[in-house]
């Protein structure tokens, strides 16, 4: 489970990936696949199987860590202009 999971295994550093922002609770990374230059994922560092098991505390650090880079990507790719 946790070794499969790509999240995971960047998270740990196991997976190389252009890693943006990290936090003790969560990472952010460049998505390999972008439609829209720019496209940045937020994972927490911690499996969670889905969004129905994320945790209050956990998903508050997602959201920190989400709002913060979006300022950064807006500023650095102007998506919306």
């Amino acid at each position: 489970m946790v070794d499969e999971c790509v999240f995971c295994r960047i998270a740990n550093h196991a997976t190389e990936a252009s890693v943006v922002g990290e936090d003790a609770q969560t990472i952010a990374f460049m998505d390999v696949s972008q439609f829209h230059p720019g496209h940045t994922l937020v994972v927490p560092k911690q499996h969670i199987q889905d969004i129905f098991a994320l945790d209050d505390k956990t998903g508050a650090a997602v959201m920190k860590t989400l709002t913060r880079l979006s300022r950064a990507v807006q500023e650095a790719f102007s998506p919306m202009a």
